[in-house]
């Protein structure tokens, strides 16, 4: 079943299914209520995004009687919460073999990703990082992600898994996509193209000294779409954006601290720590209240001064009446910590 899932995946589930089925025993195999798991190891160039929608399509069709399929491919975009750190998403962009480039299948688990933490009001910041020590993120995946678009941009057909990992590449580089809460970039090495996008996404950054950004989309006769022309220049001067986005030179960590556009540069070994320390800090505190800071920010930063002064009495007066801000004044008189209840 497996070596036919790589011609034929939806048959070749079907049949791993039917016999699964039929014998009622396997690795793995144990009741859970009236389904089953069995967990499997299908082949690492089957991806688990295809293999799901397959299993999703023949459940729907009745071809699945008492089975439910686990599929144990490698994932190429980790979402992990960590138990120590109860309402921090940890997000990890997991191809070092290949420059933790994105192609469709791990544009498809980004984007997976951040809608889960989006619409999980427990998580209250998430952390972005890389696998290894050599880059962060490189961008768009040259050898797969950039042909299929280009195939795509001259009208021609492409596979249906590699058109539903390019519709979902605005939501994976939250460009356009609002994740309604704090993120904080673990840059554990070289930042370029749609990785430097994720970035710009963020609300803080903390980088390796090795780590280095670019914007090279001109250099191979691109436009930036994603979030750099839009941020870029609202977040650091005229003159340090232009050179980013016109030149395509990479800059170093410590040139990104002196510009602003990271917030500090740390040793290897307290990246991590230090951007889950930020998001512990920030999730420390009231949720409605982060979250509508947060979004105030991001929606005042074009207005005229009279509506931004106008918009944030709006967006504050309703967090004067809530629950969390009558605990956060008991708290304070009592000498402990809040206990937040998002209302």
């Amino acid at each position: 079943a497996q070596a036919l899932a790589r011609e034929d995946p939806q048959r070749g589930l079907a049949e791993l299914l039917e016999a699964v089925g039929r014998t009622g025993t396997g690795h793995g195999w144990h009741p859970i209520s009236e389904w089953c798991i069995q967990s499997i190891n299908i082949c690492a160039d089957f991806g688990g995004p295809r293999a799901w929608r397959c299993f999703e399509d023949l459940h729907r069709r009745k071809q699945t009687q008492c089975v439910c399929l686990l599929v144990c491919a490698p994932m190429s975009a980790r979402c992990e919460f960590p138990a120590d750190h109860p309402h921090i998403a940890l997000v990890t962009i997991d191809r070092p073999a290949h420059a933790n480039a994105l192609d469709p299948p791990t544009l498809l688990e980004l984007a997976a990703a951040w809608r889960r933490i989006a619409a999980d009001d427990a998580i209250r910041c998430a952390v972005l990082t890389g696998a290894g020590d050599r880059v962060f993120c490189a961008g768009m995946d040259m050898k797969t992600t950039i042909p299929v678009s280009q195939r795509l941009a001259r009208g021609e057909q492409i596979d249906a898994a590699d058109f539903a990992g390019l519709r979902d590449a605005g939501v994976a580089a939250l460009a356009g996509f609002d994740l309604g809460k704090p993120l904080v970039c673990a840059i554990n090495g070289h930042c370029r193209a749609v990785g430097l996008d994720l970035m710009l996404a963020s609300e803080l950054r903390f980088a390796v000294p090795h780590a280095t950004f670019a914007l090279e989309e001109v250099a191979r006769g691109l436009y930036p779409t994603g979030n750099a022309t839009v941020l870029l220049p609202r977040q650091i001067g005229w003159v340090h954006a232009m050179d980013l986005l016109l030149s395509a030179r990479p800059i170093s960590a410590s040139r990104a601290a002196e510009i602003g556009l990271i917030n500090a540069v740390v040793e290897p070994a307290e990246l991590l720590p230090r951007a889950i320390e930020a998001a512990d800090a920030i999730a420390a505190n009231a949720p409605l209240a982060v979250r509508a800071t947060r979004a105030g920010v991001r929606e005042m930063l074009a207005m005229p001064l009279a509506d931004a002064y106008r918009r944030q009495e709006e967006l504050g007066r309703p967090l004067r009446k809530t629950e969390d801000a009558a605990e956060a004044q008991r708290a304070f008189v009592e000498k402990r910590k809040p206990e937040w209840k998002s209302r």
